[in-house]
């Protein structure tokens, strides 16, 4: 998923002048391919929990032809449908792009997922929710061979020099397209087209789209035949070669631990944010679907804003070494789980409708702020980062399931507004227990996992440090050299492969005087 520094960069961004193929080329068309796969998925999931309310009220929709269905009570479990789908298939979704190739894997997932997209009116006006429930699994299920592996994708396209440019202007560009998918299907769902001719708009982008990537996909540089040999050089040159990773000490690592715990926490809210707020402000507050979609869109919109706003701060902190960078994560996802659970809180107590958009924007703002926290510490930490992301995303993904079961319990009358309270408390509670885990066991240096190395030097997590470190010392080279654990940490293999070498070759050459002496 860094302020002024995200744009500039993106438009006019320092050439690398060592090699000629830097420039506008071939990974531009990869980088705007997998943009735009990312933001018709954000289209077809944002749709859901807007469209789900002139599913359940026939009038919200001035459509009269279309099916509503005002007796269903299973709505928390169609809303967290597609997570189930895409937890099935997220964590080998990246091996099966390996093996049969991303131009292949990816146009066939969006293509299943377009046509489930624009069977879902059928399917739900003649099965009800069950059909509903099934077509969502399916989309997400075809959804977890592609989404994963954007990161793995455009590391092969993308180089070092620029990736974090890139990552940053993926994760703003999808929230700004939940915005506008938001309003669009709000939109739609409200007039005489009715809410199932915004699942057909966003279908047909799908296929559209899975003809695109089929024509003009490339799976690697190496193997495109269009690529220049400047640019291709330009990207190869600086990649390094995967490593590894030993799992037993991994998976036994407190740093890792607690960005998952975080991960896991942060997932929670944004989904009862994302999928439930739009039921919430319908039921409890009076608002219609118009209405809905512009609060949500809107809070989208200024959760945008505020992502340039956390970028630009994270950055200098960092840059002008205020702030380790380790300090600096904290700092962040406290923002995310902190202030997100403060205004959860107050929610709950709220009834006045403008200080309750006013606080839903500022929860949704905050949770943003989790990109420069949990999110970006997977970087600190380690350099291989695609399976251990993969399991990450996966606990998140689960994660989600638990609030949506709760939610059919709790919430058993959609218009009683302390039940909904109950659920914001207990988010609340997830959130901070998280960010508290995350706050003192994380780590922002680079964990050597590579089973390959030295044991103590390459295996080891590091623990130690705790908040003193950060709280009241400036930070140190350690933040930007990769591998020492202090500042005083002499360089290791480098410096021991070079004494050790002179050695025996003035060995090499004393025997061999000595034999020409003899």
């Amino acid at each position: 998923m860094r302020y002024f520094e995200v744009a500039s960069r993106l438009i006019v961004q320092e050439p690398n002048k060592s090699f000629q193929g830097y420039g506008l080329g071939q990974r531009h068309i990869q980088i705007l391919l997998q943009f735009s796969m990312a933001a018709i998925y954000v289209a077809m999931n944002m749709a859901l929990p807007i469209a789900i309310i002139p599913m359940t009220h026939p009038k919200s929709s001035e459509d009269i032809g279309v099916t509503s269905f005002p007796n269903w009570t299973d709505q928390s479990l169609i809303l967290v449908a597609t997570q189930t789908g895409y937890a099935v298939t997220q964590l080998f979704g990246s091996c099966i792009s390996e093996y049969y190739g991303y131009t292949f894997v990816m146009p066939f997932s969006m293509f299943l997922c377009s046509i489930f997209c624009f069977l879902t009116p059928l399917l739900t006006e003649n099965f009800g929710s069950q059909g509903l429930i099934l077509c969502l699994m399916i989309q997400g299920a075809g959804q977890g061979f592609s989404l994963p592996v954007i990161p793995d994708y455009l590391n092969r396209w993308v180089p070092i020099s620029e990736i974090n440019s890139i990552g940053s202007f993926m994760f703003a560009a999808n929230v700004l397209s939940a915005a506008l998918s938001t309003k669009i299907t709000a939109f739609i769902s409200t007039s005489f087209l009715g809410w199932t001719f915004s699942y057909y708009i966003f279908g047909i982008m799908g296929f559209v789209w899975s003809y695109m990537m089929m024509n003009f996909g490339k799976n690697a540089p190496e193997s495109s035949n269009t690529i220049s040999t400047e640019e291709r050089d330009f990207i190869l040159a600086e990649k390094t070669t995967n490593k590894k990773v030993a799992w037993k000490k991994l998976l036994n690592c407190p740093a890792l631990l607690a960005i998952w715990a975080a991960h896991a926490g942060t997932f929670w809210a944004l989904w009862l944010m994302t999928a439930e707020i739009p039921s919430y402000l319908f039921n409890v507050l009076n608002f219609d679907v118009d209405q809905d979609g512009d609060i949500v869109g809107d809070a989208y919109f200024m959760s945008w804003l505020f992502s340039f706003v956390m970028s630009g701060v994270t950055s200098y902190l960092i840059g002008s070494k205020i702030l380790s960078s380790n300090f600096t994560r904290k700092v962040a996802q406290s923002i995310a789980s902190y202030l997100a659970a403060a205004c959860l809180i107050t929610l709950g107590f709220l009834s006045d409708r403008r200080w309750v958009v006013f606080f839903i924007n500022v929860t949704f703002s905050a949770l943003t702020a989790s990109f420069w926290g949990f999110m970006l510490n997977y970087n600190d930490i380690v350099r291989e980062r695609s399976m251990i992301t993969h399991i990450g995303g996966f606990i998140g993904t689960v994660t989600t399931l638990v609030p949506a079961l709760l939610k059919q319990f709790i919430v058993t009358d959609q218009k009683n507004g302390f039940q909904w309270s109950i659920m914001f408390w207990l988010t609340a509670g997830v959130v901070v227990l998280s960010n508290t885990a995350f706050f003192f066991y994380s780590s922002g240096e680079l964990q050597k996992w590579e089973s390959n190395g030295d044991v103590e030097e390459q295996g080891e997590c590091s623990t130690h440090g705790g908040e003193a470190k950060y709280l009241m010392q400036a930070p140190t080279e350690t933040i930007k050299t990769y591998g020492n654990t202090s500042s005083q940490v002499e360089e290791p293999t480098k410096t021991e492969t070079h004494d050790k070498v002179p050695e025996e070759k003035v060995h090499t050459e004393k025997v061999g005087t000595e034999s020409e002496t003899e």
